[in-house]
């Protein structure tokens, strides 16, 4: 959320959708002033929310590759995690519902040392990154943990020395 506020993300809007039940409920008793953030609360699902040919659901199972960000375009990022027993879920998602989809174009830019599934938090912040830089890899340097990052003598090239923490 820190990232939203920090600026020139004219066009980046947070959308929380599908907000009911368990994750609303559990909002409400853990994060004191959540309704006070800048941020649009919808209690049904995504594809409710937006016109289906705004849509591009984020999966690192996509075929296809984003190059860059359209404001027309609405970006989702899957809540649930894709690994191990919902490997491949927001691809499934998104083909079943007839929406675009497309991976970030992390294997252009930079080798990890594991697949290229990242964490909601990591995606967001790579977007906001790039929609400020419009330099995909200089985005990820900053995001990425250095752990995931394959070691290499080119690691210099790979990630500049910055602000990625390991998580």
């Amino acid at each position: 959320y820190a990232n939203l506020q920090d600026a020139v993300l004219q066009f980046i809007h947070l959308y929380f959708t599908s907000f009911t039940g368990q994750c609303k409920a559990t909002a409400e008793q853990y994060i004191q002033g959540y309704k006070n953030w800048d941020v649009h609360y919808q209690p049904h699902s995504y594809i409710d929310e937006f016109e289906k040919s705004q849509i591009v659901f984020l999966s690192a199972e996509s075929p296809n590759i984003l190059n860059d960000l359209e404001e027309s375009k609405v970006y989702v990022i899957g809540g649930l995690v894709d690994h191990n027993y919902h490997k491949g879920y927001c691809y499934q998602e998104a083909v079943e519902k007839g929406v675009d989809h497309a991976q970030l174009p992390i294997a252009d830019c930079v080798k990890l040392n594991s697949r290229s599934v990242l964490t909601v938090n990591h995606v967001f912040e790579i977007l906001c990154s790039y929609s400020k830089q419009r330099d995909w890899k200089k985005a990820f340097s900053e995001v990425i943990p250095s752990r995931k990052f394959l070691a290499s003598d080119n690691l210099e090239d790979q990630q500049p020395t910055g602000s990625a923490v390991d998580s």
